[in-house]
């Protein structure tokens, strides 16, 4: 609270400026090729790309994504521009809140310290091997050109793990704050039960009928502390239907004030100073769950193969360890190798997601134009005879299309990165963790909110516009110092793009590992919201309503 709520609040809107500057730098550096090193434009596809990655991410944003789609048909609102940049503001709060409250702070950025120490070597010894897999390309060596592919691929995948380990970190956290909440909001209800069974008893032992003695003298013995924070709900010990549908009714009844409410309005309303402190040991039990059912967010349970049990770092692991330091250690030997397959493969996943969601769109919109729209009603139109070979032509390609779609949904399924955060707290490998996130993202409705996040692409525009203006100074250094020391000779053009291009990558390799965190944290949310919907609802109500309503329109 206080500064550190005004600390994350100005930290999101930093971050939100780098999407339009993004998409100005990269231009910028394509001009700096074109004027400074003309001979080795081809080069310049790498910052086009970019550069049309940005364009048609803001080209996106203006549109009404699915899920303020499902809110503007609920709710009656329309959704306004700045929709999406609010609410991964307020995710943005909310991820940092709950790691300052999960994890102690000084701990974890001393891991964050030594892991860039760790990225930094590794980025050094990937520079390396790169100007060795370019300087046999430009020789003439075939063998250039297989050293080159193998290089981006190791080194992708070398750096890719050293950054998921701090997103299994990240991950860690968030799920055991989670999962304290998931264990009080159960307490409370306990606790509340009992409540209504003893005044139950007590309006027996005194004669009265327990379905309306209390309410007939206007008592509310409703507990204070209900875990929804709604009022109305009449004690008694035939509320079980009533009580729970006007509970349900009010929790996904939603003020049209939050609509506009700005970001800084999602903070937290709880004061949960008590987090999980990493540097002393707790004496409660380490078991979570024990059950193999997961509540989704729209209400119904999802049935998994093995028993949910809390086996993550923290004070609930075995020793007594701290948070931080369980998480790295947990991270480093254990569950390393699903965090490799994470750093090689979740990235992969997630473009094979968002370009199957894509094609998707596409499809649905010629399939719709071509179809319906486009074709004349009556009998005009209508194919008289055999089908032509153009008809043939068209199925074959949807057949393939289909078996290509159904071969990547497949992957993306066993390979999401939305698994690390099952990885973290319950020690699964990574292709079941993934497959358990996947049964529990198609149960909840989270899928639609999910596909409209922005997390992973504000990240890439802050590490593109940093790396892309280091780069144009590179560039513009080595294109007026082109006299090598040693030897005297000139660099050429070609040598200049591909110092720049090498920098490229080694800066936005570090930088996205400093925004992993962010990235991971935001995507656990969605998991753990999607397993424990209700851990939200007191600490914090709006974004828990905006997640609910969209989800239980979505639900199975």
């Amino acid at each position: 609270g206080g500064d550190g709520d005004s600390a994350r609040q100005k930290a999101s809107q930093v971050i939100l400026a780098f999407a339009p500057l993004s998409a100005m730098v990269h231009p910028l550096v394509i001009l700096l090729i074109w004027a400074r090193t003309p001979s080795a434009f081809g080069y310049a596809v790498v910052p086009l790309a970019f550069f049309l990655r940005d364009i048609w991410a803001l080209r996106q944003w203006r549109g009404m994504p699915a899920a303020a789609r499902v809110t503007s048909v609920q709710g009656g609102s329309s959704w306004h521009d700045q929709g999406r940049q609010t609410f991964f503001q307020a995710l943005t709060c909310m991820a940092l809140d709950v790691l300052s409250r999960s994890l102690r702070r000084q701990s974890f950025y001393r891991i964050i310290c030594s892991i860039l120490i760790v990225q930094l070597v590794t980025v050094w010894a990937w520079q390396k091997c790169l100007v060795y897999a370019l300087a046999e390309f430009s020789n003439g060596s075939i063998k250039g050109l297989w050293f080159i592919c193998i290089a981006l691929i190791g080194g992708k995948w070398a750096t890719g793990t050293v950054a998921r380990i701090l997103g299994y970190v990240a991950s860690g956290g968030i799920t055991s704050w989670f999962a304290q909440q998931s264990i009080l909001m159960e307490e409370m209800e306990v606790m509340k039960g009992e409540d209504n069974q003893s005044s139950s008893s007590l309006s027996n032992n005194k004669g009265e009928p327990s379905g309306g003695g209390t309410a007939a003298k206007g008592v509310d013995t409703a507990s204070d502390d209900s875990p929804f924070g709604y009022a109305g709900v009449v004690a008694g010990s035939n509320n079980d239907i009533a009580g729970r549908a006007t509970t349900r009714a009010a929790m996904f009844s939603m003020p049209e004030a939050y609509r506009e409410a700005d970001a800084s309005a999602y903070q937290s309303v709880l004061d949960l100073d008590e987090g999980i402190d990493d540097d002393f040991e707790d004496e409660g039990g380490g078991e979570y769950g024990g059950t193999n059912i997961v509540g989704g967010a729209g209400g119904r349970g999802v049935s998994l193969e093995q028993k949910t049990q809390w086996t993550g770092g923290g004070s609930g692991a075995a020793g007594g360890g701290s948070t931080v330091k369980a998480f790295l250690i947990s991270a480093a030997t254990v569950s390393f190798g699903s965090v490799a397959q994470c750093g090689l493969l979740g990235g992969l996943a997630q473009f094979a997601w968002r370009t199957v969601r894509n094609f998707d769109a596409v499809a649905f919109i010629i399939t719709h134009r071509f179809s319906s729209g486009g074709r004349l009603g009556g009998f005009r139109g209508m194919q008289i005879g055999r089908t032509n070979r153009m008809d043939t032509t068209t199925s074959f390609f949807r057949k393939m299309a289909s078996a290509i779609s159904s071969t990547a949904r497949s992957f993306v399924r066993s390979h999401s990165d939305l698994a690390l955060s099952h990885v973290a707290a319950y020690y699964k490998s990574y292709q079941r963790a993934a497959g358990d996130v996947a049964v529990l993202i198609d149960a909840s409705g989270v899928e639609p909110i999910l596909h409209d996040d922005i997390t992973t692409h504000m990240c890439a525009c802050v590490c593109g516009s940093i790396s892309g203006m280091i780069v144009m100074a590179i560039g513009y250094f080595l294109s007026h110092n082109r006299v090598i020391a040693s030897t005297g000779q000139n660099l050429s053009d070609k040598a200049v793009v591909e110092c720049m291009f090498v920098s490229f990558i080694m800066c936005y390799t570090l930088l996205f590992t400093v925004m992993e965190p962010l990235r991971a944290s935001i995507k656990a949310i969605y998991v753990c919201f999607a397993q424990h919907p209700q851990s939200l609802s007191q600490a914090f109500p709006l974004i828990f309503h905006r997640l609910s309503r969209i989800a239980e329109a979505n639900a199975v």
